[in-house]
């Protein structure tokens, strides 16, 4: 059993699409936005065979927040988020 700790960060892009309500209604226009976004993780790794690993890994990540400026705007937030994964790796 072993266990892994990483970091990351780089330059992130969001691109949401546009929304809207039936009835033609165009509520919440295209958003984009770039910056920096990172993440964290952590993890616990088991070598069930020489070449092989099966993992559990939990991922906090961050990316910016989009917007809109043209009618109608539209502003998001930066988006922060958790992720529990399981993982399988193969040496060769």
């Amino acid at each position: 059993m072993g266990s892994f700790i990483g970091a990351r960060a780089g330059w992130a892009k969001v691109d949401l699409p546009e929304l809207g309500f039936t009835g033609g209604c165009s509520c919440f226009g295209p958003a984009k936005e770039s910056g920096w976004g990172w993440q964290l993780r952590a993890g616990l790794a088991y070598r069930v065979a020489q070449q092989h690993r099966v993992s559990l890994q939990y991922t906090y990540l961050s990316l910016p927040g989009a917007s809109r400026g043209a009618e109608p705007s539209v502003t998001y937030r930066r988006e922060r988020f958790g992720a529990l994964g399981v993982g399988y790796a193969y040496a060769f």
